[in-house]
């Protein structure tokens, strides 16, 4: 999934009217060493700009789907779109989105896997804060599914 941001009486982002228009879309995975441009493709660019252009980013040919993965990118995941789900926003012209798709081809960097599972600290993933704020992944603790009855 993704949730891109856009204006309910025009121009939303090109990634929202791209997956309407082709029923198809790849999240790249945002590692920290790219958070400079994963910022500047968030840029409000006009329909006819490619952001690999702005960016700078290296388009891949998708194996399974149309759109192009990031060359630089850690890590794809190939989709095929399922739905939109549209949330509420407290700006009149405004709209928040859910984009989910299903995933039907995984891409992962070699580099980034330790005993055939993805290394995440290695990745560095990065995350979407409030406001304009990022933030860096450091720290992965793995806690086992609870169990009912709980255990004293």
């Amino acid at each position: 999934m993704f949730a891109p941001t856009g204006q309910k009486s025009g121009r939303f982002k090109d990634s929202l009217n791209n997956v309407h228009a082709t029923s198809e879309f790849v999240a790249n995975m945002a590692a920290w060493a790219l958070r400079d441009f994963v910022w500047l493709s968030s840029t409000p660019a006009p329909p006819e700009v490619d952001e690999f252009d702005v960016t700078g980013l290296t388009p891949v040919p998708g194996r399974l789907v149309v759109p192009p993965r990031v060359k630089e990118s850690p890590a794809h995941l190939e989709c095929q779109y399922v739905q939109t789900v549209t949330l509420p926003h407290t700006g009149r012209d405004n709209a928040n989105h859910v984009v989910i798709g299903r995933v039907v081809g995984i891409h992962i960097d070699d580099s980034f896997l330790v005993n055939g599972l993805v290394d995440q600290l290695r990745i560095e993933p990065m995350a979407r804060l409030g406001y304009t704020g990022y933030t860096q992944v450091t720290e992965v603790h793995a806690k086992p599914f609870p169990t009912w009855p709980p255990s004293a």
